[in-house]
């Protein structure tokens, strides 16, 4: 059976209508018990259709993590950039790519310390007197003080959080996690971490205002903290709720759909691009133009973050950026982390540290899958699929709702060939059961009458009403 858990907090210091109250509400309503879970989910993108509306035609790969775009051979494969260096902009959409800024609102952190920070007490010695650096950092100690103060969480303790870091982007460094909560107090002495963010977006579309939206990092990890500090509690348009042990606290990935929605309407038409979409973070999903996940080998064996990923983008973009061991990746694994994900209509491309690793070794697996995977993509994701397959190990995917753009992706996971075949509901999707079909990936006429053969660890795509390429 279905549980529904809610775990609800009180509080004084909450204000309005959350002023030691939770109210809250669900939907019960009937699916189709074939498709399960797929019709609820497809009954529920019909409920809040905005949670789920493209916005863009774009469609390609994330592309990040390099010296300059000068140094992409392939700009065509990519259509999302992650911006780090905005006075390439111009150059950006003479590529053709769409253009988003980084952002972080979740932490602040001192970074490229001279010192070594082990205790709390150095924590705050480096808060309250400015430490020497060796390198400068993304923000400034004095940027960052007044927002530890307004937007810092705290633990159970009444503490400070913080995290003690060695990183490769700011060296010996102190991450604060950030209440991202746009209702916080603010002033112009007292900013806040969402105050502080808007300004420097601001400033960034008022040099370049062919930006097309912006990236946000981290949804994941800096919302991933309890936090306990009661002058926050006012600000929260939720309920608040409670940790293991029974106390009240607020759970920071609340204050970041809180930011999303602010954000989303402080861009009017631009996008909003960020990373985290996975499981634990759908409302913070629902929020965004273009999905992100950072992926690793692990999800070549297991699928929850990659459906988790799958169900929450509905038709929206949903990219990927595979990390990997030091040690590399090899051909076979990059060739199975491509289809696997393409089966699933998500972008897949890979960190490239140092640029531009695996790019000749892997053009021609790019370039076999990345216009099926945009034909997809474009096509748009759906929950019910209207066909089945007649062997369990294989799965099936449905892209479009009309012929000729219509499509069925197959992907054998395993490491032996299936032999298999697939049935369409033709009257349910309004085509005629005499609809001619080709595969994509060889390119040929297919007669879905037929058993079809999957390698191991391979996708085909079937595209309805469809003739072979000459």
């Amino acid at each position: 059976c279905l549980e529904l858990r809610l775990l609800l907090g009180l509080s004084q210091a909450a204000a309005g209508e959350f002023k030691g109250r939770a109210p809250f509400r669900f939907i019960i309503y009937p699916v189709d018990g074939h498709w399960g879970l797929r019709d609820a989910l497809r009954q529920y993108q019909t409920m809040f259709p905005g949670f789920f509306e493209r916005r863009t035609q774009a469609s390609g790969l994330w592309l990040v993590s390099l010296p300059s775009l000068k140094n992409v051979s392939d700009p065509q494969n990519y259509a999302f950039w992650q911006a780090t260096r905005l006075t390439e902009t111009p150059l950006a959409v003479k590529l053709g790519l769409d253009v988003y800024p980084y952002t972080i609102v979740g932490q602040r952190e001192l970074g490229y310390l001279k010192q070594k920070v082990t205790s709390y007490a150095d924590v705050m010695a480096v808060l309250a007197k400015k430490p020497e650096s060796t390198h400068k950092s993304r923000y400034t100690w004095e940027e960052v003080k007044p927002l530890v103060a307004s937007s810092s969480l705290r633990d159970a303790h009444d503490q400070l959080i913080y995290r003690l870091r060695q990183t490769d982007w700011a060296g010996n460094s102190v991450s604060f996690p950030m209440n991202p909560s746009p209702y916080l107090p603010v002033s112009a002495d007292q900013p806040t971490a969402a105050s502080h963010t808007f300004a420097e977006m601001d400033r960034a579309l008022h040099t370049y205002p062919q930006i097309h939206g912006f990236y946000v990092d981290s949804l994941a990890m800096w919302g991933s903290y309890e936090n306990y500090r009661r002058d926050h509690f006012a600000a929260v348009r939720a309920p608040l709720a409670h940790d293991t042990q029974g106390r009240v606290c607020l759970p920071n990935w609340m204050p970041h759909v809180d930011y999303l929605k602010e954000l989303r309407q402080h861009l009017g038409s631009r996008l909003v691009f960020a990373n985290g979409a996975r499981p634990g973070r759908a409302f913070c999903a629902f929020q965004l133009d273009i999905l992100g996940l950072e992926p690793s080998l692990r999800d070549l064996e297991f699928r929850t973050q990659i459906d988790c990923l799958r169900s929450l983008a509905g038709p929206k973009p949903a990219v990927c950026l595979l990390d990997y061991p030091e040690e590399g990746l090899s051909r076979a694994q990059a060739e199975e982390y491509v289809q696997r994900f393409v089966a699933l209509g998500l972008a897949p491309e890979m960190r490239r540290v140092p640029w531009p690793r695996y790019k000749d070794r892997d053009a021609d697996l790019y370039a076999r899958f990345l216009p099926i995977y945009r034909r997809l993509d474009r096509a748009g994701w759906q929950p019910v699929t209207q066909a089945a397959v007649t062997t369990n190990d294989v799965w099936i995917e449905r892209f479009g709702t009309r012929s000729p753009e219509l499509y069925f992706s197959l992907y054998n996971p395993g490491p032996t060939p299936i032999e298999t075949q697939v049935s369409i509901a033709h009257e349910a999707l309004a085509v005629a059961s005499s609809t001619p079909s080709l595969e994509l990936v060889e390119n040929r006429a297919i007669n879905l009458t037929h058993v079809i053969t999957l390698p191991p660890h391979s996708l085909r795509v079937i595209q309805l009403q469809a003739a072979a390429s000459k």
